[in-house]
């Protein structure tokens, strides 16, 4: 029998943000941009999963590896009605700090992607350098974030997830 605290659904859309379909580095005016990153999700192996954009595509880490998704959605703006710039739909969200497997209590994550087998994936945020790097989080990752560096799928114990801003 599964573990129902990893099945049942804790991450939901949220009505500021959509999924825009991109291609080769590219991304358009309205896409989230954080320390001068954009983040994006692609289908790969049988799951969608979160990393971030470069010139050369869409960087997840999967299977001990950095894979490059050339066909990717990014995360952007969803503009019209009342929402008429990306740093308001930016504002809807905070940074929430995690160590090891997410317990989100109280805390809503965007929802970002999944599995091949359903469980959610989130947006981490990773300490790196002197910046950051972007990738996925979930209640079943216990050794912590997964991002993509230099060929390589790494794993963070210590990283921030984007949640819903008014949750606590």
């Amino acid at each position: 029998m599964a573990d129902q605290s990893l099945t049942s659904p804790v991450a939901q859309d949220h009505w500021a943000t959509t999924w825009a379909p991109e291609s080769y580095g590219q991304f358009s005016a309205n896409a989230f941009n954080y320390d001068g990153q954009h983040i994006g999700r692609g289908d790969y192996e049988g799951g969608v999963h979160p990393g971030f954009v470069t010139n050369q595509g869409l960087h997840i880490g999967y299977g001990g590896k950095e894979v490059i998704l050339k066909n990717y959605q990014v995360l952007s703006a969803n503009i019209g009605g009342s929402l008429t710039s990306v740093s308001q739909a930016q504002d809807q969200f905070k940074w929430k700090a995690f160590h090891g497997e997410v317990r989100p209590q109280f805390n809503i994550p965007l929802k970002a992607g999944h599995e091949r087998d359903g469980k959610e994936l989130y947006i981490a945020r990773i300490r790196h350098g002197e910046g950051y790097i972007y990738g996925k989080a979930g209640r079943h990752l216990v050794e912590g974030a997964s991002y993509a560096f230099r060929g390589v799928e790494h794993r963070a114990m210590d990283y921030d997830v984007l949640v819903f801003q008014g949750n606590e």
